[in-house]
């Protein structure tokens, strides 16, 4: 079965605290870039529970859906990623998490932290959380 062009195949978890928002650093294809926790939705899986798996497997947060912040098209398949605010426990303390999908010396993710705002007024993920953050969520 062809994906949609408006159906969920990736979701990220925005998790912000005070002024920061929390980022794991990739490795892929010889590029390095810090990213929003997140990663595919998997058959028979709601976006929704998607997103809490992923901000588990990589960071060891348990959170909860807040609410949909943005959708935008992936950039390179036909569908679209979804974007949550995503609240966890304000004492809880992340941890880089593993890719159970790939094996331990195939694993892409090699940071986790909490990444300033305003620092990441270039990053276009983040600056579309802060807009949907402000505006009330839904773009």
């Amino acid at each position: 079965m062809a994906l949609g062009a408006n159906e969920i195949i990736r979701v990220c978890a925005a998790v912000v605290r005070d002024d920061a928002i929390l980022m794991v650093e990739h490795r892929h294809d010889e590029r390095v870039y810090w990213t929003l926790p997140g990663g595919g939705v998997e058959r028979g899986e709601t976006a929704e529970v998607a997103v809490v798996r992923e901000l588990f497997e990589e960071t060891g947060l348990v959170g909860h859906v807040v609410r949909v912040l943005f959708d935008e098209p992936h950039p390179q398949r036909d569908g679209v990623v979804r974007c949550f605010e995503v609240a966890v426990e304000p004492s809880a303390v992340a941890r880089l998490g593993t890719d159970p999908e790939l094996a331990s010396d195939e694993q892409m993710l090699t940071a986790i932290a909490w990444r300033s705002l305003a620092e990441l007024g270039d990053d276009r993920q983040v600056r579309e959380v802060t807009a949907a953050l402000r505006d009330g969520g839904n773009r």
